[in-house]
């Protein structure tokens, strides 16, 4: 008797395959897209399963530096000259096995049953996982992926680009060194020229000019993508501070620098050679890290050439601190650590949410020796502080509460909230606002767009805004939507805090914003489908949660009916996570690194 099987699919079919999989007599679930093909029932992960996966990968990657390796933590094996690699992709690695964890963790639980699984899945992680398992069959797509080529049309264009911002700014290298404090900026940082800018705010005001710098920071773009709107010049930072590209210090310290840069390339070869090595020792999570950080060694040689070029320009000059408000992303890293090295003071501003699930802040006791945090970290409150010092290795002593630099201008909009108009806004309809975000699940993302569509359409009263985050683009809510929806779907051209302050109430999955919203005096729900409370608004007591579209129907209603008042915790939040809202958070900020 034949033995039954399950079919698993986790990615799009070919017909062919369709066409084999709905005929087959064995049991078929679709995790991809729904589908309406016979004998093929659809599921989406379990969202235990999710939460448990997020916690459990969170703690392996957490354990993973203490790891040892031939006498020594596997982190410093893969270090290069006090240049610590793994926590440049440290952030990349989490998200990309969570997403494969959850099929693993999916197909385990057939597994339990005794029933062998013929997996659809072209994610190199999940087949090497069940490589040895004679119970998982990992079937790939027939047709061949291959890799996009880089076209020479795109590397001249590159080459050029680059030649150009390198050369906008060699002549000012002098003078850069001798500025005492440098401001890093990179291509999201920057907004047209007048208008307020978000991340920096009123910093741009109070700073010397004689001894405040800026340096625009520019992402590697990916080659294979082309170049759509890179290195854009045409909205530069308004302020009087010096600026200059960062390519003027790579092209003159490539130059420089070549024999270096050839001893890190030799040490990364070395590195992907004794990968066999390193996964002899390991335990299957940890040998899909060690893989997954050998796959990103372009990457890593991008970063040392950056962090080479930079600990070779700050060598000389007066430059006494740096900060920045991506500390810990990779290529504000790279630049960071070359000024470390070379005895500049390292400034990390907070610029999101800090909560003991945030792995860009959370880290091991054991981790503090590999520089994960800068020399200090500048915080909007206590809160973020005490979550931290208890949470992770951050200590009083590296971290200070100076108050969010965008409540200086918020302290501005609040005395002049009747004087701001928004386009395609009436003011005879309560607005609500939901701001959006590019969340790694993109059910979850479509889900949580369709639920605050569909509040749309049933609350006529109420004028619904979709935010859009920075990083996402209309086309996405646009295929949503239909012709008679009213909802409208701002981006850039709409000043964030302008509608919050116009704004009755907010709706959010996790987003940061949801913490502004509720400094705006404003209500706040959450949009949170398997009860994580990742920004614990929720446990705070200044949001009410959703766990699904006719709750959220309902807290509309609720909340409308109370004259859309905040909850009962908003003040002892706004305190503990804003420190004061007194337009004077800038003036801090600059007194605090200038006596630094």
């Amino acid at each position: 008797m034949e033995e039954k099987h399950v079919n698993l699919i986790f990615r799009n079919l070919e017909e062919s395959e369709w066409s084999v999989v709905s005929q087959s007599s064995f049991e078929s679930i679709d995790f991809k897209n729904p589908s309406s093909l016979k004998n093929v029932d659809h599921q989406d992960f379990n969202s235990d399963t999710k939460k448990q996966v997020n916690e459990d990968i969170f703690k392996e990657i957490i354990d993973f530096a203490s790891f040892q390796f031939e006498g020594k933590s596997i982190i410093d094996t893969l270090s290069y000259q006090g240049v610590f690699l793994w926590y440049y992709h440290r952030f990349r690695i989490y998200y990309t096995l969570r997403e494969s964890f959850y099929i693993i963790r999916t197909i385990e639980e057939f597994l339990k049953d005794s029933q062998p699984v013929n997996a659809y899945t072209n994610d190199p992680r999940v087949i090497e996982y069940f490589v040895a398992n004679e119970r998982v069959a990992c079937i790939q797509s027939p047709i061949e992926m291959k890799a996009k080529k880089v076209s020479k049309l795109t590397i001249v264009s590159f080459a050029i680009k680059f030649a150009i911002r390198s050369l906008s700014g060699i002549t000012k290298l002098n003078s850069l060194r001798k500025r005492k404090h440098i401001v890093v900026f990179n291509g999201k940082h920057i907004q047209k020229e007048g208008e307020y800018n978000p991340y920096y705010g009123h910093l741009l005001r109070e700073g010397n000019s004689e001894e405040w710098a800026i340096l625009r920071l520019n992402t590697f773009p990916k080659m294979e993508a082309g170049l759509p709107g890179w290195n854009k010049d045409k909205n530069v930072p308004d302020t009087s501070f010096l600026q200059i590209n960062s390519e003027s210090v790579l092209c003159m310290g490539i130059i420089k620098n070549y024999v270096e840069i050839k001893k890190a390339s030799d040490f990364l070869r070395n590195l992907t050679n004794r990968k066999n090595e390193f996964k002899a020792e390991m335990s299957p999570v940890q040998r899909l890290f060690i893989d997954e950080f050998i796959s990103l060694k372009e990457s890593s040689k991008l970063y040392l050439i950056q962090y080479i070029c930079f600990r070779s320009f700050f060598k000389k000059g007066k430059v006494k601190t740096i900060t920045t408000i991506s500390e810990h992303s990779s290529n504000e890293r790279s630049v960071l650590d070359g000024a470390r090295r070379s005895g500049v003071k390292t400034i990390g501003v907070q610029h999101g949410a800090i909560t003991p699930m945030n792995i860009s802040y959370m880290y091991g006791d054991h981790e503090r020796n590999y520089h994960v945090a800068p020399d200090q970290t500048i915080l909007w409150g206590k809160n973020s502080q005490r979550v931290l010092t208890e949470k992770s290795c951050y200590t009083e002593q590296n971290s200070i509460v100076l108050g969010q630099l965008r409540t200086d201008i918020q302290y501005d909009i609040l005395s002049n909230v009747d004087q701001i108009t928004i386009p395609g806004i009436s003011n005879n309809k309560p607005i609500v606002v939901f701001s959006s975000q590019p969340q790694p699940d993109q059910r979850l993302r479509t889900q949580a767009a369709e639920d605050v569509i569909e509040a749309a359409r049933k609350f006529e009263d109420l004028q619904f805004v979709i935010k859009l985050h920075p990083l996402e683009e209309k086309a996405f809510y646009e295929a949503l939507l239909t012709k008679n929806d009213k909802i409208l779907l701002l981006g850039k051209e709409v000043d964030l805090y302008e509608l919050l302050a116009k704004s009755a109430l907010h709706i959010t999955c996790y987003s940061t914003v949801g913490a502004e919203a509720v400094s705006f005096g404003k209500s706040l729900i959450t949009i949170d489908y398997f009860q994580d409370d990742l920004s614990h608004y929720h446990a705070k007591s200044i949001a009410r949660q959703a766990t699904n579209r006719d709750e959220l129907f309902q807290l509309i209603h609720h909340i409308k009916e109370s004259n859309f008042a905040p909850e009962p915790g908003v003040s002892s939040f706004v305190k503990a996570n804003t420190h004061i809202i007194d337009g004077e958070t800038a003036k801090r900020y600059v007194e605090y690194i200038e006596s630094l």
